[in-house]
């Protein structure tokens, strides 16, 4: 079976941000299903709600997924995670700024959408099926 690994590292000296340093590194093993997808790709995201895209539709895995995204639109314009097409904003399930990413495991029992806000955006998508 094919493993994915994920690793994220928060390093601040003292006084930026806190009154004392931190280096922290935490890594996960992740291993994907043999028989499952990998998806990749960029998309044009619609501005708001009533008008996201679904990115994930959860029929289309056999098991819960791993789900990069990174907003990757070129001006100053959010983009929200919601759990269905046409929610309210104060719904929205994340909020990923210009230049920002996610990594989060997903159920396989919950479609996806993304909405621009104010405006369209672009994001950058991985989805990776997991062993169940």
């Amino acid at each position: 079976m094919a493993t994915l690994t994920a690793s994220v590292s928060l390093v601040s000296a003292a006084a930026d941000a806190l009154s004392d340093s931190i280096s922290f590194t935490a890594s996960k093993a992740i291993t994907l299903a043999t028989t499952g997808d990998i998806i990749q790709q960029t998309h044009s995201i619609p501005a708001g709600f009533s008008a996201s895209l679904e990115i994930l539709d959860a029929s289309d895995f056999a098991g819960p997924v791993m789900i990069y995204i990174k907003n990757i639109h070129g001006t100053d314009v959010d983009v929200q995670l919601l759990a269905a097409t046409g929610t309210a904003a104060n719904a929205a399930w994340m909020k990923i700024k210009q230049g920002e990413f996610a990594l989060f495991p997903w159920d396989n029992n919950v479609d996806l959408f993304a909405g621009g806000v104010g405006a369209v955006s672009t994001i950058e998508l991985m989805i990776f099926e997991l062993v169940d």
